[in-house]
């Protein structure tokens, strides 16, 4: 039977992403050691979360082998693998997959018994959905038994060569041009409006828009810097999402007269107290509003304060605000690699799936060529008043451009 080498008594280890950590001793019968990495918010979780962990080992149930059933497993992957050591939302997304899509299938097999046949199955229940969700099962997959076969629980990894079946493409479009005008006037009386023009001229994610401070805001040099995210107020989705993005003379104009009537360090507050940042379900709420509104004012039929007959696309989304913004990037001759900084993307391919053919490789015009881009009537009759950015911008943009 499995036992636990005692650990010494006395505070745990504090990481300095605030976490406590400690580690226990797993010896199996045959004498083979390893250690179990254990982390919590606080001394008393942790606490509580050792006398349990020795318990089980005390009953034998850490100790993995080939016969260990895949749940078993798949449970230790996240929380060895996974937990602390990626996003929230990133953690979310595994965990979901785990839970809700492999473990029904697979999750009563032992792992020396799956085989590339069950893992393809798995995908082939979820043929017609988006390619993205798929595409991230199967890397799931591939993860837990490639971790598998690093322990040596396992000799081959059965989910290494496996198939996407027939997937849909993501909908996220940029906005047409009436979608984009009524969007714009709108943006002059809604509470969100501050919000879109951020998406739309700077391409932010909705979730990177909503988390802004006061102090991301750059309003010598034109500049918005992005380094945190509602789903995790410490970091970006990826490394590549911290970055700088210029912002038009328009936009910051508007930040500039909400920032003098604001008492708050987040730039979008909760509408009932703005001291309080926004949360996923509030965020999607305000997006909610300002589609209806935006319904009504195409001309949507309302008895009774209820739309009876929509007129505004179903597929349009707050993400298609940030398309659109990759899509001024296009026509105002960004180059591919620059875009791709500029939207945060890790994968220069994401960009390219939105720019269906570029022009241009002067990376220090970059600035330049939003400028004309933006301040042209030609180019954007519905966005009047589009003044010219300054020449700190231009420099700013340039060195970092060139960096």
């Amino acid at each position: 039977m499995a036992r636990s080498k005692k650990e010494p008594e006395g505070k745990y280890k504090k990481n300095a992403d605030g976490y406590f950590r400690t580690s226990l001793s797993v010896v199996d019968g045959q004498g083979n050691s390893r250690r179990v990495y254990l982390r919590a918010k606080s001394e008393p979780e942790l606490d509580d979360l050792v006398r349990r962990t020795r318990y089980e080992i005390e009953r034998g149930e850490l100790c993995f082998n080939s016969n260990t059933k895949f749940s078993k497993w798949a449970g230790e992957w996240l929380r060895v693998y996974k937990e602390g050591a990626v996003g929230d939302r990133t953690y979310v997304t595994y965990k979901t997959n785990v839970q809700k899509h492999i473990i029904p299938v697979i999750g009563n097999m032992p792992l020396c018994d799956i085989r590339p046949v069950h893992c393809q199955k798995i995908l082939n229940q979820h043929a017609g959905e988006s390619k993205s969700h798929v595409s991230k099962l199967r890397y799931t997959l591939g993860q837990i038994f490639e971790q598998a076969v690093e322990n040596e629980y396992i000799v081959k990894n059965p989910a290494r060569r496996l198939t996407l079946p027939d997937t849909t493409e993501g909908t996220h479009r940029p906005l047409t041009d009436y979608e984009r005008q009524k969007a714009l006037e709108l943006c002059e009386t809604h509470r969100a409006g501050l919000w879109v023009l951020a998406m739309l001229y700077c391409g932010l994610r909705p979730s990177e828009a909503i988390a802004l401070n006061w102090g991301d805001i750059d309003f010598n040099g034109c500049f918005i810097s992005v380094s945190h995210t509602l789903y995790s107020l410490r970091r970006a989705k990826t490394a590549a999402g911290v970055r700088r993005v210029p912002a038009p003379p328009l936009l910051m104009d508007r930040l500039r007269v909400a920032k003098k009537h604001s008492s708050s360090t987040f730039v979008f507050g909760q509408a009932r107290n703005p001291m309080k940042p926004h949360t996923k379900q509030s965020m999607n709420a305000m997006w909610r509003n300002f589609k209806r509104e935006l319904d009504i004012s195409m001309g949507a039929k309302v008895y009774r304060n209820k739309i009876t007959l929509s007129v505004v696309a179903e597929d349009l989304t707050a993400y298609c605000l940030r398309h659109t913004c990759a899509t001024d990037y296009q026509a105002a001759g960004v180059p591919l690699n620059i875009a791709k900084v500029l939207l945060g993307h890790k994968d220069i391919q994401v960009t390219a799936n939105i720019y269906t053919h570029y022009t241009g490789s002067d990376e220090a015009g970059v600035s330049r060529r939003l400028n004309e881009f933006w301040g042209s009537p030609k180019s954007l009759q519905d966005v009047p008043n589009m003044c010219q950015f300054s020449e700190a911008t231009h420099e700013a943009l340039d060195n970092q451009a060139i960096a």
